[in-house]
C-alpha cells in the first residue's frame, strides 16, 4: 500500500482591518413635558401608581393572613400598625424593590400578582360601597288617596 501524501495547505495573506472604536451614537434630546398645568386631570407617574398598588396589595395580603389566624381582626387598629412598620404612601420607609422582595419572601407573589390582588380587592370594596349606598336609598313615602275627589288634577 502506498503512503498517502499530505493534503496541500494554502496560506492566504489577509490584510489587517482597522476597526474604529470611536462609535458616535446620536440620541434624541429628551423633552420634559410640563404636566403641572393639568390641574384636576393630572396623573401620577407610573412608578408612583405602581408603588401605591403594591403597598395596598401587601396591606391586604397581610391582613388576610392575619384574618386566617384571627377572624376578629380590627382593620382600624391594624392599619396604624401596618403604617408604623411599612410607612405610609406619603412617607415611604421602603423602596419598590424592598417591598417586592418582601412580597416574594412572605407571600410568594410577584409584584404583578400583588398589584392584581389589589385591583380585585379594590373592586370588591367598591361593590360593597355601591351595595351599601343602594341600601341607604329610601323610597319616598306616598300618601294614599282615599277619595278620587282629593286628586288635584
Amino acid at each position: 500500500m502506498a503512503a498517502r501524501k499530505p493534503k496541500a495547505t494554502a496560506v492566504i495573506d489577509v490584510p489587517a482591518i482597522e476597526v474604529s472604536t470611536d462609535i458616535v451614537v446620536e440620541t434624541p434630546n429628551v423633552i420634559e413635558i410640563p404636566t403641572f398645568d393639568m390641574g384636576k386631570f393630572a396623573v401620577a407617574p407610573h412608578a408612583d401608581r405602581q408603588y401605591i398598588s403594591l403597598y395596598f396589595g401587601l396591606r391586604s395580603l397581610y391582613g388576610q393572613a392575619i384574618r386566617l389566624r384571627d377572624k376578629a381582626i380590627d382593620w382600624t387598629s391594624f392599619t396604624p400598625v401596618f403604617e408604623q412598620c411599612f410607612g405610609s404612601i406619603e412617607e415611604r420607609k421602603f423602596s419598590m424593590e424592598e417591598l417586592s422582595e418582601f412580597a416574594w419572601s412572605y407571600f410568594h407573589k410577584t409584584v404583578e400578582e400583588v398589584v392584581e390582588h389589589n385591583k380585585k380587592s379594590l373592586a370588591r370594596r367598591n361593590e360593597q360601597v355601591d351595595d351599601e349606598v343602594k341600601a341607604e336609598v329610601e323610597m319616598p313615602k306616598l300618601k294614599p288617596v282615599l277619595n278620587m275627589d282629593d286628586i288635584p288634577y
